[in-house]
């Protein structure tokens, strides 16, 4: 089996409201109308079939294989910040863990954040 295709949040979650929205297309209608112009006009006002016709502008090849290989969604670097805080916020209460050295990880990552002005909700900012 093929890979998965790496897509934006926004785009897989587009995807996937599109299918719920409409749960008689198959793969081939949604790329029909998303990929298509004569399928995009008659659904042009729906806003994530919009998306999704702006996103695979030029991407055509890569959504197609989505839509046949499967897809997972990309992480960003916010992700990546978040997964790091919450792993070793947990560390910081196992009982077997270094406790100081998981806080101190914590506060220089928020500290960092803080610096460069960037808010990551769930981090150093509210969710």
């Amino acid at each position: 089996m093929s890979e998965k295709v790496k897509l934006p949040r926004e785009v897989a979650e587009a995807i996937e409201r599109t299918k719920d929205k409409h749960s008689t297309w198959n793969n081939n209608d949604l790329c029909y109308i998303v990929l298509n112009q004569l399928g995009y006009c008659q659904y042009k006002n729906d806003t994530d079939i919009r998306l999704l016709h702006d996103w695979s502008n030029t991407k055509e090849l890569t959504f197609a294989k989505a839509l046949i290989n499967g897809y997972e969604v990309e992480e960003t670097p916010e992700d990546l910040i978040k997964w790091h805080h919450d792993t070793w916020n947990k560390e910081a209460f196992n009982p077997h863990h270094n406790i100081t050295e998981s806080l101190y990880r914590i506060e220089g990552m928020v500290i960092t954040l803080n610096i460069l002005n960037i808010k990551i909700p769930g981090v150093n900012a509210d969710e």
